[in-house]
């Protein structure tokens, strides 16, 4: 064999992608976005990240690149799958008598969603605060496309009268963190007893959604006209 490549054709330092386990793209994913959520983007490292996903810092390298490309792709994974879900739906939304009641079953919908990538509001949270290039990624590529939408939603409803005129942005926030701060702030909600006793994981999902869904609806709903008639 030459110093200039190898039988197969590689060139030196290529791996062969048989000589690996098969590659979980998702896992790889999944595993990734929980080490950047517990250590920072600062303090993780794609080759303590390749350990936890159980390949080698090559092939992690060979199919993200860089720390940065990963962390993109952690990102577009997890909100690019809640985007894909719900954005959809948000443009189905119609029919004045039951806006409320589809909004109501978005926000539950959303709230299910956002569940399974934790995570991802971790690493919100921790960018939000700071600002910077990697918040800009997610402002960019995950989130105003949801507040044109959701703005223009807001102010349709408020000027027909569906629903009560508040700020867009108190809406939002009670929205996209409100929801999600449950699982996001997981220690916290077990250390307060958040989940009653007994209940299984995905029962106390479904009643913290729809509660959380419940008391968004009865913040939005317009208030009921006094009745003049007996003054």
């Amino acid at each position: 064999m030459s110093a200039q490549g190898n039988d197969d054709g590689r060139k030196p330092g290529r791996p062969r992608m048989d000589a690996e386990p098969t590659f979980d793209r998702d896992r790889a994913l999944r595993v990734a976005l929980r080490v950047f959520a517990r250590d920072g983007f600062e303090g993780a490292s794609v080759r303590q990240i390749s350990r936890e996903v159980g390949v080698s810092h090559t092939l992690l390298h060979h199919y993200f690149g860089s720390k940065t490309q990963l962390w993109k792709a952690c990102i577009d994974h997890s909100f690019g799958a809640i985007g894909a879900e719900l954005l959809p739906r948000v443009g189905r939304l119609s029919g004045e008598g039951s806006i409320l009641r589809q909004v109501r079953a978005l926000v539950v919908h959303y709230v299910m969603l956002a569940s399974q990538f934790p995570e991802g509001f971790q690493i919100v949270t921790y960018e939000g605060a700071r600002g910077g290039e990697r918040l800009d990624y997610i402002l960019d590529n995950h989130v105003r496309r949801f507040l044109d939408v959701t703005q223009h939603m807001v102010k349709t409803a408020g000027e027909l009268g569906l629903v009560r005129k508040v700020p867009w942005a108190s809406l939002f926030f009670l929205v996209f963190s409100g929801g999600p701060a449950m699982f996001a702030l997981g220690e916290f909600a077990k250390g307060i007893g958040a989940r009653p006793e007994g209940m299984s994981e995905h029962e106390f999902l479904e009643q913290h959604a729809s509660a959380t869904a419940d008391m968004i609806m009865a913040a939005l709903t317009p208030p009921v006209p006094a009745d003049t008639s007996k003054s």
